[in-house]
């Protein structure tokens, strides 16, 4: 977690954090940065005296920049370290620089030396959380009058979170299609832990040379660890604590951007045309999401998936689902996703069967021998798919079946398809191959 990398890390344990809107506390991060830039502060603090503590600032800097590089330069913790840098040069030179223009300054930096970035997730979810922060904490932050220590605290770390979420909402939703609603309240404990976690790493290395307080540190840290994952696990387990399968398309992203900022300004100038656009927004993404419900309940889709040895076919009937297949998927499960998540369906239902109708037209799966079959008349079927079980039969294929198209799935072997091909060409009949041109998917 100190140095962001995830390679030992559990499926299921990443799964959890990502659900439950934690994931930033396992990729480097400004958190990091921060605790860092305050770790390293303080122990250059005790070795430069008061006279020279000036001097501390430039070994500070090299140890920002040295722990940037080794955690790989991503977008996130380049920004945080420049503006850090900033920061530490207005300390050198005794000046106090103005957040919005450190922000600013840090993004102009990085876009100079790769334009690139402006593409990145880490660089986008950067940017708009660190901006909400320092915008919108302090508002959100005055809404109740807490008294208490502890609990301000605890409220005050509470509206980071509910700032850094309003930002990178729109991007989350545009990426992940996801919205974890309990992210606020893991983030209390989540984020002490996880700094705990890096404060503890860096102890642990310093004490190295004495076994036996490098040992009780390492024992801490793992109780930590064990203690963080656990509630990570037990928010995860909470009924509907994630709503998944958004459907957000990249006009919903511009809108609420512009929601987003409209509301930002009236906030900070009290600006009604701010608020006419912000209304404005609301009713364009009301629309839009009425028309693409209006779509998506009149889709009719046969999709064909190219999975080398399985016969795998998608049956999209407005948001029903249905997936035909004879094995287990267990090689198509991420293009059956990816064909909900396109197109806005319900769960898959996986049926064993060979025939379906959708909007007046018949699909059949033939996956079985043929040979020597003799019908009084063709079986009537708009797409005849064709699986690696059917034999190549002895006469006209058109005997038994009345078809409109014919496909080859990619259960058939090399040979088999070279087979078809050849027997195909005696008919005059032009089958779809998905193993030359990829899946067949067709509207209906």
């Amino acid at each position: 977690m100190t140095l962001g990398d995830k390679s030992h890390l559990d499926k299921n344990l990443k799964g959890a954090y990502s659900l439950t809107g934690a994931s930033h506390v396992l990729a480097v991060s400004g958190l990091h940065v921060g605790v860092v830039f305050i770790f390293s502060n303080f122990f250059l603090g005790l070795i430069f005296i008061r006279k020279f503590k000036r001097w501390r600032y430039l070994p500070l800097l090299f140890v920002l920049w040295g722990y940037a590089f080794v955690t790989g330069m991503s977008p996130s913790v380049v920004r945080a370290t420049i503006m850090f840098s900033m920061m530490i040069v207005g300390m050198m030179t005794g000046r106090k620089g103005v957040t919005y223009n450190t922000i600013a300054a840090s993004a102009l930096l990085m876009l100079i030396y790769n334009p690139l970035y402006i593409t990145d997730i880490g660089f986008q979810l950067s940017y708009t959380a660190v901006f909400s922060i320092v915008l919108l904490q302090d508002k959100i932050s005055s809404l109740l009058n807490v008294k208490n220590v502890f609990l301000k605290k605890v409220w005050d770390l509470t509206a980071v979170s509910i700032a850094a979420q309003i930002g990178t909402l729109p991007i989350t939703l545009y990426y992940f299609h996801q919205l974890p609603l309990l992210s606020c309240i893991v983030s209390l404990f989540v984020v002490p832990a996880a700094s705990a976690v890096i404060y503890l790493s860096f102890l642990m290395v310093i004490t190295a040379p004495a076994d036996f307080i490098s040992d009780a540190i390492a024992f801490l840290l793992n109780i930590v660890l064990k203690a963080m994952n656990a509630t990570v696990n037990a928010f995860e387990n909470i009924p509907h604590s994630t709503v998944q399968n958004i459907s957000f398309e990249g006009t919903d992203l511009i809108l609420l951007l512009t929601l987003s900022a409209s509301v930002c300004f009236y906030i900070k100038l009290r600006r009604h045309s701010a608020l006419v656009l912000a209304l404005s927004c609301i009713l364009a993404l009301a629309i839009c999401n009425t028309g693409r419900y209006y779509n998506t309940a009149n889709q009719h889709v046969i999709a064909v998936h190219n999975v080398q040895g399985e016969s795998v076919i998608n049956v999209i009937d407005g948001f029903q689902n249905t997936v035909i297949s004879q094995g287990d998927c267990s090689k198509a499960k991420h293009k059956i996703k990816r064909l909900q998540n396109k197109l806005k369906t319900d769960e898959p239902e996986y049926i064993a069967g060979n025939s379906l109708e959708i909007n007046g037209k018949r699909l059949y799966l033939l996956n079985y021998k043929i040979s020597g079959t003799v019908t009084k008349k063709p079986l009537r079927t708009d797409y005849l798919i064709i699986g690696g079980e059917t034999d190549i039969p002895s006469g006209n294929i058109s005997n038994i079946f009345d078809f409109c198209e014919v496909i080859i799935d990619s259960s058939n072997s090399k040979r088999q398809i070279k087979q078809w091909k050849q027997y195909f060409a005696q008919y005059n009949i032009t089958p779809y191959f998905t193993s030359d041109k990829g899946a067949y998917f067709v509207s209906i």
